[in-house]
């Protein structure tokens, strides 16, 4: 109970406080309450009437009425475009009279991880297993690690020496180098 008159003496005080920076607000603005004729100012000028609701419905209607008639008018022109075009070009050809078309190469790759997952698998199936690559020749694949054991007892044979390059020293006026005949010439 002595709360609620607490609260409403703090109430009213509030009331008187924000009244009173009011009243002080006008009396320095020089204004002075002398009654509710006193509250109309002249230079303050505000809108006389709500919107006019006539106009809004008429507005709202034109633009209904607009896009009805756009589409009554625009309708039958698609229509003949519509006819136009399809007898001018063939009908689709059904997707299971020539199969899935896929695109041309390079593709998008739809599982990366998996496919060099199996890239890796060939490559190591390659390097660990014996293969006659052309009989009539001879030429085999052995797996890395015997081709390594090999190379560490035999040792890596001799190269062949190349013929020698003869490089001359370009005379004056001249463009002879020694390769004249080796190497196609530049185009110009």
């Amino acid at each position: 109970m002595a709360n609620e008159h607490t609260t409403t003496n703090s109430r009213s005080g509030l009331w008187w406080l924000s009244a009173s920076i009011m009243a002080l607000g006008w009396w320095a603005a020089g204004e002075s309450s002398k009654g509710p004729d006193d509250l109309t100012r002249p230079n303050v000028t505000f809108e006389p009437t709500d919107i006019n609701g006539r106009w809004v419905v008429m507005v709202g209607g034109g633009v209904l009425a607009f896009a009805m008639l756009v589409t009554v008018v625009l309708d039958p022109v698609f229509e003949h475009f519509l006819h136009v075009h399809a007898e001018s070009t063939p009908p689709a050809l059904p997707e299971f009279t020539h199969g899935v078309v896929l695109p041309p190469e390079p593709r998008l790759q739809e599982l990366p991880r998996r496919d060099l997952g199996e890239y890796i698998d060939q490559q190591q199936f390659e390097l660990h297993r014996y293969n006659v690559v052309n009989g009539q020749t001879g030429a085999v694949t052995i797996p890395i690690e015997r081709a390594k054991d090999l190379l560490v007892q035999r040792g890596i044979p001799p190269q062949k020496v190349p013929p020698p390059n003869m490089f001359y020293q370009p005379r004056a006026g001249t463009r002879l180098t020694g390769l004249e005949g080796k190497v196609e010439p530049e185009p110009r």
